[in-house]
C-alpha cells in the first residue's frame, strides 16, 4: 500500500496519481468538488504539483481561498465546458476528470456536456450511487457506461465500493494509460484496489 496521505473519500487521488506519474504538467477537472480539503479528490494532486479547476454549484469561494486551484461556483449542467477550460488555459488532453454531483441522472447529463468540449481525458472517476436502487443503476451507471465505452474508455474498476456500497466507476483511456490490468475488478472495496499500488 502506498503510504502517502490521501484526502479523497475512497482513494481516487492515489489511484490517479499512480496511473499518471510521468508528465510534468498535469491537469484535473473536478466537477462537484464541494469542500476544499475534507474528502476532496484533488487536494493531494494539487499538493504534488497538479493544476486544475474545481466546480461546485454551491458558493464556496471563501472556503477555497486556501487552495491554489481555481474554484468556480456554477451549475455543472448549464455551463460551456469548452469556454471555461479555455478561460483557464487548459490543454486539449486532461489527465483526470472527477465527476460527483447530486441528483438522479445529473451526473450523466454533466458527463455529456463535458464531452461537448472535445477535450480528451486520461482517467475518469464518476459516481453513480447504484447502491441506492434500480433507478440509479438505470439513469446513472448504465448510460454512463454505455457512453464512455462508445468513446473508447475502459471500465477498470466497476462498482467501486465504500462500506460495501457500490457507488462509483473508475475508467481509463487506453490511448494514454496502458498499464492498468492489475486494477481490473468489479464490486471491490476501494481499500483493496488501492492496496495494489
Amino acid at each position: 500500500m502506498n503510504n502517502k496521505q490521501n484526502f479523497s473519500q475512497s482513494g481516487q487521488d492515489l489511484f490517479v496519481s499512480y496511473l499518471i506519474n510521468n508528465s510534468e504538467q498535469r491537469y484535473f477537472l473536478d466537477i462537484g468538488c464541494y469542500m476544499p480539503f475534507d474528502l476532496n479528490n484533488t487536494i493531494y494532486l494539487e499538493n504534488i504539483g497538479w493544476n486544475g479547476l474545481s466546480i461546485d454549484i454551491l458558493d464556496l469561494k471563501n472556503e477555497w481561498k486556501k487552495r491554489k486551484t481555481n474554484f468556480k461556483s456554477v451549475d455543472a449542467l448549464k455551463i460551456n465546458y469548452d469556454e471555461i477550460m479555455n478561460e483557464y488555459n487548459f490543454p486539449q488532453i486532461i489527465d483526470y476528470l472527477s465527476l460527483d454531483i447530486e441528483g438522479l441522472g445529473f451526473r450523466f447529463e454533466a458527463l455529456k456536456k463535458v464531452f461537448e468540449s472535445k477535450r480528451q481525458f486520461k482517467v475518469i472517476t464518476i459516481e453513480h450511487d447504484s447502491y441506492r436502487g434500480q433507478e440509479f443503476l438505470e439513469k446513472e451507471a448504465i448510460p454512463q457506461r454505455s457512453f464512455l465505452k462508445e468513446k473508447g474508455f475502459v471500465l477498470v474498476c466497476e462498482d467501486v465500493c465504500n462500506s460495501k456500497n457500490p457507488f462509483e466507476d473508475w475508467w481509463i483511456n487506453p490511448k494514454y494509460i496502458t498499464e492498468y490490468e492489475k486494477f481490473i475488478c468489479k464490486k471491490t472495496s476501494w481499500n483493496n484496489i488501492i492496496s495494489k499500488i
